[in-house]
C-alpha cells in the first residue's frame, strides 16, 4: 500500500467510522477512570509511523513501566517496525499490521480487532497524532482508559477519556510524556533509551561491510516516503562528501532502505571520491545499522528515522532541517547539532494534514543550507569529540 492510499482510506473511511463509534460510546458508556488511582494489568501502546518517533517514545514507555511495573506492555505498529520494537526491552509483546497489500492490511487489522477485544486492555495510549485508524482501534479495545492527542472534533473527543493538546513549541518526546502524565500522574521525564545492540550485530556487520583503517563518516541522503521536501539537494550532499574527502582521509557509508538504494547510488556517483563511498542502503538490519553508527566519527542526515537512531546510539550527529523544526523533532543524544536556516515559511510540515502538504516554494528552506555551513559544523563537532 502506498502512503497516499493509506492517507485517503484513513481520511474518507476513518472519519465516519470513528464518528459512529464515538456516538456509540457517548450513548452506552460511562467512563470512571481516575488519574493515577487505579491499577492496570494490560496496557496497549499504538504508534504506527516513524522509526525515529518510536525511539523518541521510549521515555514515555519508561514512565508507564515505572507507574505500572507489573503490567504487561503490548505495542501495536506496522510490520516494518517490528525489528526495532524487538530491540526495545521495555515492550513485553508486539502486534503488527502488514501494509504490503490491501488484503494483508485488512487481514491483520481484523485479527488485531478480534484479539484486542478478548484481551481486555485496561489502558490504551494512542501516540499517533491524529490518525482515524488508530482512534478506531483505541475505541474498539473498550479499555477503561483511552489516552490520545486532542482535536475539537466529535470523532476524536468522543472516544478518548484523557487528552492533551499537541504543542509543537516543545519537543515531541515531552509531548509523548505529557500524555502519559495525564493518566499516571508521573511527571519526571527520563532520557531516551537506545535499541539493544549485541556482539552478534557487530559480527554480522563486519561480514557485510569491509572497514578500512580510515575513520568512517555516515551519510543519509533520504527522508523516508513522507514529505520528500525534507531532502537536502543530492548534488550538495555529493559536494560535501567530496570536500570532506579532501580535508580528511575518510571512508563514507551511505545508509537507506532497499527502495532508496538507487537514489543513494546516484548521490555516490556525483561525488569525486566514489572509491571511498559505500552504498549500504537495504543491506543492514536495524541491529547492524546501530552497530555501524557506533563505529562512525560523525553521521550527517536529513530529518529522518536514521538520524534519531544514530543520535540515541551515541554517534556524533548533524541533522538538516527545513520543513520541520528541530525544536519539535530534533535528534536527542550525547553529541548532536541541527542545521536550520529558519525560512519565513518554515516549519510547514503540518501534522494536522498527515504531512501531505506540498511546498509551493520548492523547499527553499533546504536550499538555503550551504555546503560550507555543514562543513563548518563537521569540523566543530570533530574537534569537540
Amino acid at each position: 500500500m502506498t502512503i497516499q492510499l493509506m492517507r485517503n482510506v484513513d481520511r474518507f473511511l476513518g472519519i465516519p467510522l470513528c464518528w459512529l463509534t464515538g456516538a456509540f460510546y457517548k450513548t452506552f458508556f460511562v467512563d470512571q477512570w481516575r488519574r493515577g488511582e487505579q491499577p492496570a494489568r494490560k496496557i496497549l501502546i499504538i504508534k504506527f509511523f516513524g522509526l525515529g518517533s518510536i525511539v523518541l517514545l521510549t521515555p514515555a514507555l519508561q514512565m508507564i513501566k515505572k507507574r505500572y511495573p507489573h503490567a504487561r506492555l503490548a505495542f501495536l505498529s506496522f510490520a516494518a517496525n517490528s525489528e526495532l520494537l524487538d530491540r526495545i526491552d521495555l515492550i513485553d509483546e508486539i502486534h503488527t499490521i502488514n501494509t504490503t497489500s490491501i488484503m494483508a492490511f485488512c487481514r491483520d487489522t481484523v485479527r488485531c480487532f478480534r484479539n484486542f477485544f478478548w484481551v481486555g486492555f485496561d489502558i490504551v495510549f494512542d501516540f499517533e497524532f491524529f490518525s482515524k485508524f488508530s482512534t478506531l482501534i483505541t475505541a474498539l479495545t473498550f479499555a477503561s482508559c483511552r489516552a490520545g492527542f486532542s482535536l475539537p472534533t466529535f470523532w476524536r473527543s468522543s472516544i478518548y477519556t484523557h487528552q492533551i493538546l499537541l504543542d509543537k513549541r516543545v519537543h515531541v518526546k515531552d509531548s509523548f510524556c505529557r500524555l502519559v502524565t495525564t493518566v499516571t500522574g508521573e511527571e519526571e521525564i527520563p532520557g531516551v533509551s537506545p535499541p539493544r545492540v549485541t556482539q552478534r550485530d557487530d559480527e554480522s556487520l563486519g561480514s557485510k561491510v569491509a572497514f578500512s583503517i580510515r575513520p568512517a563518516v555516515g551519510i543519509n541522503v533520504n527522508t523516508g516516503a513522507t514529505f520528500l521536501e525534507r531532502r537536502w539537494d543530492i548534488q550538495r550532499f555529493a559536494d560535501l562528501v567530496s570536500t570532506l574527502s579532501v580535508d580528511g582521509d575518510y571512508e563514507f557509508f551511505f545508509t537507506g532502505s532497499l527502495e532508496e538504494r538507487p537514489y543513494v547510488q546516484k548521490a555516490i556517483n556525483l561525488t569525486r571520491c566514489r572509491e571511498r563511498c559505500h552504498n549500504v542502503a537495504g543491506l543492514l538490519t536495524i541491529g547492524e545499522l546501530c552497530a555501524l553508527f557506533r563505529r562512525l566519527e560523525i553521521f550527517i542526515s536529513n530529518d529522518s528515522g536514521p538520524l534519531h537512531l544514530a543520535a540515541v546510539t551515541g554517534a556524533p550527529t548533524i541533522g538538516l532541517y527545513g520543513p520541520e523544526s528541530p525544536i519539535f523533532y530534533g535528534p536527542l543524544g550525547p553529541t548532536v547539532a541541527e542545521i536550520y536556516e529558519k525560512a519565513p515559511c518554515s516549519p510547514c510540515m503540518n501534522i494536522y494534514r498527515a504531512k501531505a502538504f506540498r511546498c509551493p516554494f520548492d523547499a527553499k528552506c533546504m536550499k538555503m543550507i550551504e555546503v560550507k555551513r555543514i562543513q563548518q559544523a563537521v569540523e566543530s563537532m570533530l574537534v569537540s569529540v
